[in-house]
């Protein structure tokens, strides 16, 4: 039914990666390697694509099940396919998650985590020397 709709990127860079998120409707990142944090989830997010991927490494930390996308259990293809197919089904659902992480995608800004890892670090060191 969608398969017409369906392309596989495979790996893109720079311009022509912005210009397939923009182009999308929905972004899937099937990993079965322990990623750390991919920084293709983050991307997505910023553009507003809902997400449909699995739980592996630490994807969990910033994908939550039905908030900002679809975390599947496995990376099967009939997995895939039903991650798909429940966010096409449910356009209400697409909208909600698409504005989500459009939102919220700030929070993982280099700058923003930097200035938080400074004010962690900063914490440390002082409870430290005065203890």
């Amino acid at each position: 039914m969608y398969r017409k709709r369906i392309e596989i990127a495979g790996a893109k860079y720079n311009k022509d990666k912005l210009d397939y998120y923009l182009k999308s409707d929905i972004f899937v990142f099937p990993s079965y390697y322990g990623e750390g944090l991919p920084t293709v989830l983050i991307e997505a997010m910023a553009v507003g694509l809902p997400i449909v991927t699995t739980k592996v490494g630490a994807i969990t930390y910033i994908m939550k099940n039905g908030v900002n996308g679809v975390i599947l259990d496995d990376h099967s293809s009939k997995s895939i396919v039903a991650g798909i197919e429940q966010l096409l089904e449910n356009p209400q659902k697409m909208d909600r998650m698409k504005r989500h992480n459009l939102e919220n995608a700030e929070q993982y800004d280099v700058q923003v985590v930097t200035r938080k890892m400074e004010q962690y670090y900063r914490e440390i060191l002082c409870r430290n020397y005065y203890a």
